[in-house]
């Protein structure tokens, strides 16, 4: 299974799995023009055969500010914050 680690600016790091999803979370604006936000269409992260998982995680953060991992819900990280993604 191909892993990739996410750092952030603060230099902590989470580490994603192929088989994973990101569930971005998304702005909505209702008829009365307020906004709230809710979760996003999870996106798996899958195995592009040149460049690991890189692409699928690149797709998935650039839809947001916002996400957090099928595996802790608890948690969500700013997508501002990420410096780097690796394959490992």
């Amino acid at each position: 299974m191909k892993n990739a680690t996410i750092h952030f600016a603060d230099n902590s790091s989470i580490n994603i799995s192929e088989g994973d999803f990101i569930i971005p979370v998304v702005a909505i604006s209702d008829i009365d023009s307020e906004s709230f936000t809710s979760m996003g269409e999870p996106l798996e992260i899958y195995t592009h055969v040149h460049d690991g998982l890189i692409p699928s995680i690149t797709t998935a953060i650039c839809q947001c500010s916002f996400f957090y991992l099928n595996r802790n819900n608890n948690v969500i990280y700013s997508t501002s914050a990420i410096v780097r993604i690796e394959n490992n």
